[in-house]
């Protein structure tokens, strides 16, 4: 699991996960990430945060995910399922706090 930073209940935050050290360790050369629908999916696992939008890094080795909204005080936690290049499925739990 990664720690991201709090973030306001107001706020719409731009959050990265960066899978280029794990993908590296998977082939020469490492597989990366499918751009296309499907290759990163984003589900708040706990909290009641949103998610508003989600990409691919252009170099297929990290995602980015828009997370909104959430009670002030409260924990989340959301995951990233990625798909690879070479027919492998992984998934990472983020945690954040939803703070002033």
């Amino acid at each position: 699991m990664i720690y991201w930073p709090n973030k306001g209940p107001a706020d719409a935050i731009d959050f990265g996960m960066a899978w280029g050290p794990f993908l590296s360790k998977l082939g020469d050369p490492p597989p990366t990430i499918l751009s296309s629908p499907g290759g990163s999916t984003w589900a708040v696992i706990s909290g009641d945060v949103s998610i508003l939008a989600s990409v691919v890094d252009e170099d297929g080795r990290g995602t980015e995910v828009r997370i909104s909204g959430g009670t002030l005080g409260t924990e989340y936690v959301v995951r990233n399922q990625v798909v690879l290049s070479d027919g492998q499925s992984f998934h990472e739990d983020a945690f954040g706090k939803v703070k002033t």
